[in-house]
């Protein structure tokens, strides 16, 4: 499934289990009359909760399939490689894995963009700032130059 449709389908699956809890805590009409308000709000929190799994392990699924792709690219693997008679280049397994970061660096959530920007540090020795524009600059200019450390 396409990650886009994923991210959707796990939004609105969070908004309804957000709509549902706040139906269960505030209608009368939710539960048997007499209900207690402990047990209401109680039904909420473990939807509430239901939501905030639901957000984590989409945000998990991205993150492993990021995992997976730089892993696939540092082997030298991976859907899109052929295997050919010529040996394979020693360097070219860790360019990919330079690719996939440089992408990477694109996300919106910082702690992934702050891990991103250090794994490209490490494996390139430049000391680029934080931004995707400076690093696909770079990229372009040197991938093929490029030995990694």
């Amino acid at each position: 499934m396409n990650p886009a449709a994923r991210l959707i389908i796990a939004f609105v699956i969070r908004l309804l289990l957000i709509f549902f809890a706040g139906w269960f805590a505030l209608a009368e009409s939710a539960m048997p009359e007499g209900t207690h308000i402990v047990s209401r709000i109680g039904l909420a929190m473990l939807f509430l909760i239901a939501s905030i799994l639901v957000g984590e392990v989409s945000n998990l699924r991205m993150h492993f399939g990021m995992l997976v792709n730089a892993i696939r690219a540092a082997r030298g693997g991976g859907e899109e490689s052929v295997p050919d008679a010529s040996p394979p280049d020693p360097n070219e397994a860790k360019r990919k894995a330079v690719d996939e970061l440089v992408r990477a660096l694109r996300t919106d959530k910082a702690d992934v963009r702050d891990m991103v920007h250090g794994h490209l540090i490490r494996l390139t020795g430049q000391d680029l700032p934080a931004d995707p524009a400076a690093w696909e600059a770079w990229w372009s200019k040197s991938r093929d130059t490029f030995v990694p450390r």
